[in-house]
């Protein structure tokens, strides 16, 4: 169930309702409202009877789980190229600047 939800963005979260947020037609959306109950006990236990469960799709939101991770995980790779001492010796040494770091795809099995 937490590989569905990290997928999902929070759109809403008070006193009142608890909005998770799905891409369209995604498989996440699909698994979660057909496991709606599980989550509502969980909402409901840590917020209060009260609360409502509000899945649907849509954008916005704040990012989801996945997205702040996936984020980080870039911007540590970026930093380790920037940092890296040979990049620093040749931006120093052709009085450059660091522009922009494009990192490439990873395929998914490859073992480096």
């Amino acid at each position: 169930m937490a590989a569905l939800l990290e997928r999902a963005r929070l759109g809403r979260c008070d006193g009142a309702a608890v909005e998770l947020l799905f891409p369209p037609a995604s498989f996440e959306l699909a698994e979660v409202e057909t496991r709606r109950e599980v989550v509502e006990a969980a909402v409901r236990q840590r917020l209060g009877e009260a609360v409502r469960l509000v899945i649907r799709e849509g954008e916005g939101g704040a990012p989801s789980l996945a997205e702040q991770r996936n984020a980080h995980q870039a911007e540590r790779k970026r930093r380790l190229v920037v940092e890296n001492p040979r990049v620093v010796e040749a931006v120093a040494t052709f009085d450059g600047a660091i522009v922009d770091v494009e990192l490439a795809e990873e395929e998914e099995g490859f073992d480096g």
